[in-house]
Formats: C-alpha cells, sequence, structure tokens
C-alpha cells in the first residue's frame, strides 16, 4: 500500500513538471519559426563611392548579395524612383540617353519577406555646365572659391539677406567664414554680418547660434533638432512673417547630430516652407520677395557607409535629387580631404579622425599655415595654403572647406551657374 502511495505521487509530479515544460517547447518552436528568415545581405557594390560622369561616358553599378537561409533573391533596379532593371546584378546608365543632372540610383534585393537595398547618387554634367544646386566636397577647394567671379561676390552681397540657426556643428561654417578675408588678402571680399542691412559691400548675414530669430521670435529653437523636430519650422515661419524681419531672403538650419531624429518630418517641413514662401505661395510672396531653403546634411559619426548617420543623410540627398532642392552637404565635404582623398569608407568622424589617422593633420604637412588673421606674411596671396580659426568639435581645415563652399553655395542662390 506504501508503495502504491510513493508511486503515484510521483506520476503526479510527472505531470506537473511536463506539462508547462511541453508548452514551452512548443512556443519556442514557434517562436523560432516565426523568426527564422533572414534578410538578404548585399555583400559589395560598385562603385563604392557616389560617381560624377559627363554626357559622353557611362556607369556601372553592380551589386554582390546573398541570403542566409539560400533563398532565391529577386532584384529591382531604380532611376529617380522609376524602375530601370529587375532580376540584374549589373545595371549600365548611359548619359547619352538623360540629360545633364543629378539621378538617385537604386537597387533593392528581397527575398520575397525581406529587402536590402543600396543608394547612389549619380552627377551627371553636360562639358560647359555643371550642376550647382548640391553643394558637395567637390565645391569645398580653396580653388573652387577663387573661381567665383567677382562680380557674383558682390552680388552676393547685393541681393542676399541670410539667417542661419544653428548650434556647435553648425558653426564651423561660420567659424571658417569668419576668418575667411583675412586670409584671402584682407580686402573685405568675404565679409558678412547684419552690417549688411545698410552696406551692400557686406552680406547681410543674421547668424543665430542658438535661440533663432532672437527678439523676433518667441518660439525657441536652436538647430534642427533642438529642443524637437518641429520647433524649428514653427520659429522659421514666425522670425519671417515678423513685421520687423530685415527681409531675409535666404533660410539655413543645421543639425547637431543627425541621428535618432525623424528625417521625414524634416523634409515635410521644409517642403511646406517652400510651398508658402515661393513665389505665388500662400504667403503672398512674389519673384522679388521669395525666400530660398537650403537643405542641409548631419554630420559624419565614425560610423561609416552603413552608419545611422549616413543612411539619415542619404534619405535627404534622395529628396533634394528627386526634387531638384538646393543642399548644403555639410557630410559629405568632411568626406574628404582637399585633395579629393574619401574617408566615409574608413569610418571617418567630425573630427576627421578615420581608421589609421586624421585626414586633415595629415594634410596639413608640410603646408604653409596663416596662424591667426594678423598673419598676414602666410595668407593666400603670399602663398598660404589654409589658417586657424574656430573650429567647434573638428580641425580648422574642416571650417576652411566649408567656409569656401558656403560662398560657393551663396554664388549659386544669387544665381550663378557654377564653374
Amino acid at each position: 500500500m506504501r508503495r502504491k502511495t510513493i508511486f503515484s505521487i510521483l506520476i503526479i509530479c510527472i505531470v506537473v513538471v511536463s506539462v508547462p515544460a511541453i508548452f514551452w517547447i512548443i512556443n519556442t518552436q514557434n517562436e523560432d519559426a516565426g523568426d527564422s528568415n533572414h534578410a538578404p545581405v548585399i555583400n559589395s557594390y560598385s562603385p563604392l563611392i557616389d560617381p560624377a560622369i559627363n554626357e559622353t561616358e557611362t556607369q556601372e553599378f553592380t551589386i554582390i548579395a546573398t541570403d542566409p537561409d539560400g533563398d532565391s533573391l529577386a532584384y529591382g533596379w531604380y532611376l529617380n524612383g522609376v524602375e530601370v532593371g529587375v532580376n540584374i546584378t549589373t545595371y549600365i546608365f548611359y548619359a547619352t540617353s538623360n540629360p545633364k543632372g543629378i539621378y538617385a540610383v537604386k537597387v533593392n534585393v528581397t527575398d520575397g519577406n525581406h529587402v536590402d537595398n543600396h543608394l547612389w547618387i549619380l552627377t551627371v554634367s553636360n562639358l560647359t555646365v555643371v550642376e550647382t544646386n548640391i553643394i558637395t566636397h567637390n565645391h569645398a577647394h580653396l580653388e573652387d572659391l577663387k573661381s567665383i567671379p567677382i562680380e557674383w561676390i558682390e552680388e552676393v552681397k547685393e541681393s542676399l539677406n541670410i539667417a542661419y540657426g544653428h548650434t556647435s556643428h553648425g558653426s564651423q561654417l561660420t567659424s571658417g567664414m569668419a576668418n575667411l578675408d583675412a586670409f584671402m588678402g584682407g580686402n573685405d571680399v568675404y565679409i558678412y554680418g547684419p552690417g549688411g542691412a545698410t552696406n551692400d559691400s557686406i552680406l547681410e548675414f543674421y547668424d543665430f547660434n542658438g535661440g533663432f530669430g532672437g527678439a523676433l521670435t518667441t518660439s525657441k529653437a536652436n538647430d534642427l533638432g533642438n529642443p524637437n523636430d518641429d520647433a524649428w519650422a514653427a520659429a522659421t515661419e514666425e522670425y519671417l512673417d515678423h513685421p520687423n524681419n530685415p527681409g531675409t531672403n535666404v533660410i539655413m538650419w543645421s543639425w547637431c547630430n543627425i541621428a535618432g531624429h525623424d528625417i521625414a518630418t524634416y523634409l515635410l517641413h521644409m517642403e511646406n516652407l517652400i510651398s508658402a514662401y515661393s513665389a505665388g505661395g500662400s504667403k503672398g510672396r512674389n519673384s522679388t520677395n521669395e525666400v530660398q531653403f537650403v537643405f542641409i546634411t548631419g554630420h559624419v559619426d565614425g560610423q561609416g557607409i552603413n552608419g545611422t548617420n549616413n543612411l539619415q543623410n542619404r534619405l535627404i540627398r534622395e529628396h533634394c535629387v528627386t526634387n531638384n532642392r538646393t543642399l548644403y552637404d555639410f557630410a559629405d565635404i568632411e568626406s574628404y580631404d582637399p585633395d579629393d582623398n574619401y574617408f566615409l569608407d574608413k569610418n571617418v568622424n567630425d573630427g576627421c579622425g578615420y581608421t589609421g589617422g586624421n585626414w586633415a593633420t595629415e594634410w596639413i604637412v608640410g603646408k604653409t599655415e596663416m596662424t591667426s588673421t594678423s598673419d598676414t606674411a602666410h595668407n593666400e596671396p603670399n602663398g598660404g595654403d589654409w589658417y586657424q580659426c574656430g573650429a567647434a568639435h573638428t580641425h580648422p581645415l574642416n571650417s576652411n572647406l566649408k567656409a569656401y563652399a558656403s560662398w560657393y553655395l551663396f554664388a549659386t542662390l544669387a544665381g550663378w551657374e557654377g564653374n
């Protein structure tokens, strides 16, 4: 009798323990089944950087992709959002069949459940005219600055009235601009500030390093993401609509760190502002007082081509290409040294450091430095190659390049077709 009781207790224990265990095993198997399929992976692509060609050339784009589960893959190629190729691993762009301009070339790879993709920005120029509304490292050389005709520099100062909202990273532009005129010879050519309101020899420029709009706004906005993704747009509208607005016709904002911010919201706000303040828009502007808006990318972050910042920046580039918008490509400028060596694939960061070195400190070796605005012996007319200036988070050379590109941008906004 005693043995039977013990045996019964043992059976009950086994049943009690085994029932939840069985359910756990079943549920685990079901969970594993639901997550068993993996996304395809683009293992390599060519070209490695965004290409530029002229109207007589072709450009080949190639990818190699695999699927961790061995699933068959389908490929789709798109040119500015229009499908141009299916189930091929190579797409060839023929410039002879397409006009000059900037194109978004995108490939999607899918296993039927998940998608991986890659995007290139392709620039096509004809033999005499270069597209100018996308400002990149191609416009950030000292030679690019010097290529701007003096009459267009004067036109910038006579016709533009710029308001710029930013925090520390965005100050790299204005810090470079501050010492630029001294570097170029101190002839009051590249000067800017509020004084331009009463003096056409000065670019009228309102530099809002935090607190955009000053006394003309009650909406607190510091940069494109501070204090949130919407405040800058409200502050912009309030500033432009204020009866004491000084006649601003160009609006620029920059990011602190673009990671984590809603790019779709940024693009929507920009398009709404463009629609409202363009000639014929809802704000009642015409061709004499319409406002131009400059899109901008965020700084590089050391995560490379597939990092969050670059993926965010690509969304902005693709939008500007597709919609023919003006873009100051902050990240692209700091992805190259002045000799056009590329570093984004080497995980370059905002301090110009990359895996293996720092392109700014390497480039200045053996170059002539203007150490201060009073160091006229080493300015550009006397053989200077670069100059000291403020440079939050980065090397002064980076601010130099951004100053060159800024004046190139201003000249195109004033109507110059570029060089």
